[in-house]
Parts: structure tokens; C-alpha cells; sequence
């Protein structure tokens, strides 16, 4: 079997902003504020979970950065590997990312793995553009780009794929972000840089355009519906970002947050983009729903976007008072018409997987699929 060159990029900050209500983690003054509010860096958990799915790794070298970007991973690992530049463990920045891309575009690796969101998407991708194929292990905030696998597992499973295969089948997609002062503004625009190749392959997600499509009047009757269960008086509702939620608070009359996540009881909101720990606080030992829909055009229910309903909230709420509102096109026009979720958390996973209802019209619900 021929030996595959894999290059491995970790941003050991990404997903920081993410539970902390912080919509990323772009800037060093942004990761100071994730970690002075008590976030916890996951990106090299997450990747581990990845590499530990190879099997074949006398037929793999991996190519790397220095210490907490790939050297230490690989190390504990047990991986075959070169480290090919050396970082500023304390703080690296997307330079790090982008000095690293170009190295490896230098050894003409076969695939570059990298750990991150948009933004490290983007750096690595101004460098080697479309040359080189990418697989994205999911840990930032925003993930809009399509070269990210749907979980950390599965991003394992696609690199095991690539090294066993002496030819895979590649596509090219999109690589998107959005600039994080206008998403904290909630003024959110969907913006592609480039273009990027990566497996063609259903364990990767799909990339969500900036194209809004046009409000529906199903859309408008299930929110003014659904509106009238914000005001009652013994749950406490965690509403979810998007603009399905924006106008279920707006037929309520509650001037709620677009891209965050608002906590409302009796009509009012208690916690105004909340954060998870501030959720977790306030839903103790209270019945509880969840209102979400789903946003762009990724499918993914919990995990992209909204991490500030993390594993241990929705674990507290159970999957049957989740409320999911998506209509009928929505849900036609994802990859085999079926949700997906990627909580940080198998277990939770697990548990949200198979079906879910879903509100699709004002007297019409549909069984979702949801994988993990």
C-alpha cells in the first residue's frame, strides 16, 4: 500500500466563543474573553477523537506543527510524523495556520486535515486554494464552508477512507464565513472566498449559501401558532438562533436576538443571548422546552451555531421537549432529506438520533430523521 503524506493543522482556540455566547473566536481579544468566562478549549479533544479512528498508520505519515497545533496530538498518539513549523504555543494566530498551510503545499501532501471553524477554513485555503483535498474536523462556531465531515468520528472515518483508497473521489465546494463584529451586530452575511476540493462523500456536510429563501405563509401561521406557548406560565422556553426563531419571537412580541440564543418565560425574555452556563443555572429542576429550527442549508439541528445548547442543556430537557420548526422545502432540500447533530457529546448524540417530529405546516408534523 502506497504511504499517504498528511498534513494536520489544529487551531487549538477554535469553538472557544461558541458555549460562551461569543458567535467565535476570531482575535486574540476574543479568545481572552472565551477563556475569562470560563470556556474550555476542545479542538484538540475533538481531533483526537478523529486520529484515533486510524487504522492503517504504517501507511500514513503526518506532517505538523509544533506543541498544542498537532505535534503534542501526534505525539500522545503515538503517530508517525514530522513537525514542519514551530509555533507560539501561548498564542497562535491565523498566521500559525497559514505559515503551516504553505509548508505543507510545499510537500505536496496528499490531504490536509485541519481542526478549526470558517476562519481556519479560510486561512488554509488562501494558500493552497484548490490543490490539495481538505477534510475539516468540526470545532469552530461558524461552519458554513463545505468541507467539514458531520462529527469528529466521521471525519476519522473519511481519513481512514482516504489513506486505504489508492484513488478517492473528490469534489469541489465552497469555502464561507462571516465576519464576526456584523455577527454579533445580527447583521449575519454569508460571504465565499474561494473554492476548495474535499471527498465526495455523505459524511461530509453541505455548505450553507448566504441566499435567504423567501418567508412562507406555513412559515407564518406554524410561528404565530407556536408564539402563544412563549407566555406560558410554568415552562421555561430556550429559543434558538435563525430566522424561523426570530419570527416565532416576533409574533410574540419579544425583541429577541437573531444569532443568539434567548431564555423567555410568560412572554418576557429572562436571558437575552444567553450563554450555556447561564442556561443550565436557570433550567434546573424547571419543565423546560427547546424551540429551534435549522439553519442554512447544512441540516444540523444542534452543533453548528447554536453551542450554547450544549450536551448537558439538552440532556437536562430530554429530546421530547424539543420543538423543531422547518418547513416542508427546508427539509427537502437537505442531503437525504434528514437532520444531523454533533453536541461534543456521543452520548447525547446517541440519544437524539432516529426520528424527531417536526412542525412543517400549522396542523401538519413529519417524522425528521437524525443521524450522528
Amino acid at each position: 500500500m502506497i504511504v499517504k503524506k498528511i498534513g494536520l493543522i489544529i487551531n487549538p482556540y477554535a469553538g472557544l466563543g461558541g458555549k460562551v455566547g461569543l458567535k467565535g473566536t476570531d482575535g486574540l481579544e476574543t479568545v481572552l474573553e472565551a477563556l475569562s468566562l470560563g470556556s474550555v478549549a476542545m479542538a484538540e479533544t475533538r481531533t483526537h477523537l478523529a486520529l484515533s479512528e486510524i487504522r492503517s498508520s504504517s501507511h500514513v505519515v503526518i506532517y505538523t506543527a509544533s506543541a498544542n497545533m498537532g505535534a503534542n496530538l501526534c505525539q500522545e498518539l503515538k503517530l508517525n510524523h514530522h513537525i514542519i513549523y514551530q509555533s507560539s504555543e501561548l498564542e497562535t494566530c491565523a498566521n500559525d495556520s497559514i505559515k503551516t498551510a504553505q509548508k505543507l503545499l510545499d510537500l505536496n501532501v496528499d490531504l490536509i486535515i485541519f481542526a478549526g471553524g470558517d476562519g481556519t477554513a479560510r486561512d488554509i485555503q488562501t494558500i493552497i486554494t484548490d490543490r490539495i483535498p481538505m477534510i475539516g474536523i468540526p470545532c469552530g462556531v461558524k461552519m458554513y464552508s463545505g468541507v467539514f465531515a458531520l462529527n469528529p468520528r466521521h471525519a476519522g472515518i473519511l481519513i481512514n477512507t482516504f489513506i486505504n483508497n489508492e484513488k478517492n473521489d473528490i469534489k469541489e465546494t465552497e469555502i464561507l464565513d462571516i465576519n464576526e463584529n456584523y455577527l454579533r451586530a445580527d447583521c449575519p452575511t454569508t460571504q465565499l472566498y474561494g473554492y476548495a476540493k474535499t471527498l465526495l462523500d455523505r459524511r461530509i456536510q453541505s455548505s450553507k449559501g448566504s441566499k435567504k429563501s423567501q418567508p412562507t405563509d406555513h412559515l407564518d401561521a406554524i410561528c404565530y401558532d407556536n408564539s402563544k406557548l412563549l407566555f406560558s406560565s410554568e415552562v421555561v422556553n430556550i429559543v434558538g438562533p435563525g430566522s424561523t426563531m426570530k419570527k416565532l419571537m416576533d409574533y410574540a412580541n419579544i425583541e429577541g436576538t437573531l444569532l443568539g440564543v434567548d431564555v423567555i418565560k410568560e412572554g418576557k425574555i429572562i436571558i437575552k443571548d444567553a450563554n450555556e452556563q447561564q442556561i443550565l443555572n436557570i433550567i434546573q429542576d424547571v419543565p423546560t422546552k427547546i424551540f429551534v429550527g435549522v439553519i442554512g442549508g447544512t441540516g444540523c439541528l444542534f452543533g453548528r451555531g447554536n453551542q450554547q445548547i450544549s450536551a448537558k442543556v439538552i440532556d437536562l430537557v430530554g429530546k421530547a421537549n424539543i420543538k423543531v420548526i422547518c418547513t416542508m422545502d427546508k427539509i427537502l432540500s437537505l442531503e437525504n432529506n434528514e437532520f444531523f447533530v454533533d453536541t461534543g457529546c456521543c452520548e447525547v448524540d446517541q440519544k437524539l438520533s432516529g426520528f424527531i417530529k417536526v412542525q412543517v405546516e400549522k396542523n401538519n408534523f413529519m417524522l425528521v430523521g437524525i443521524k450522528c
